[in-house]
C-alpha cells in the first residue's frame, strides 16, 4: 500500500521520521533525500548481528540439539514474532561441509520469543539438527525474514562455528 503511494502522482510526503510516513493528497514534491531515507530505513531492518554461540561442537549425526544464541538489533525497526507479524522473523541456520559448499541451507526455523527493538541484544534458545553424515561442518547462525530474505545477504553479521559430526 505505501509503495502504491509513493508512486502515486496525487500524494507526496511530508515528513518521515523514525517509520513515521505523513503524506498529503495534491500537487507537490517529496523531501530532498528522501528516496535515500526511505531506502536506509527499509534496509535498516537487516542490521543484524549474532555475537555468541553457547553450545556444543562435537555432535552425533542427524540429532536434534538446543543451544543458546546472543543476537544484537543494530537496525532501525522491530524485529517481529510471527504471532504479530504476517512475514515473520525467524532464527535458523546454514549447514557448510569441509570444502566450503553447502549441505543444507534452510534449517529448523526458531520463532523469537519477543519483539527485538532497534540497539536490544535477545538471548535466544535455538534447536538444530545435525548433519546426517560425520565429519567436519561448519554451522552458520542467521536471521531470516520468511518469504522475503535472509538477513546475512543484506548486510547482517552471521555467526559460523566449526563443528565436529560423529
Amino acid at each position: 500500500t505505501v509503495n502504491g503511494l509513493l508512486a502515486d502522482p496525487n500524494y507526496h510526503v511530508v515528513a518521515f521520521d523514525k517509520g513515521a510516513l505523513l503524506l498529503k493528497r495534491g500537487p507537490g514534491e517529496n523531501p530532498p533525500a528522501f528516496a535515500e531515507t526511505i531506502a536506509d530505513y527499509g534496509a535498516g531492518l537487516y542490521r543484524s548481528a549474532i555475537v555468541e554461540y553457547r553450545g556444543q561442537a562435537h555432535l552425533k549425526a542427524d540429532n536434534l540439539y538446543q543451544a543458546v544464541l546472543v543476537l544484537e538489533n543494530r537496525g532501525t525497526q522491530n524485529w517481529e514474532t510471527g504471532r504479530t507479524q504476517m512475514d515473520p522473523i525467524y532464527v535458523s541456520y546454514h549447514w557448510w561441509n569441509a570444502e566450503g559448499n553447502p549441505v543444507e541451507w534452510y534449517g529448523l526455523q526458531n520463532p523469537l520469543r519477543r519483539r527485538v527493538k532497534p540497539g536490544d541484544v535477545l538471548t535466544q534458545k535455538v534447536r538444530f539438527v545435525t548433519p546426517s553424515e560425520p565429519g567436519q561442518y561448519v554451522l552458520e547462525w542467521d536471521l531470516v525474514h520468511e518469504m522475503r530474505t535472509w538477513f546475512g545477504d543484506q548486510g547482517g553479521i552471521t555467526l559460523r562455528v566449526d563443528v565436529t559430526v560423529e
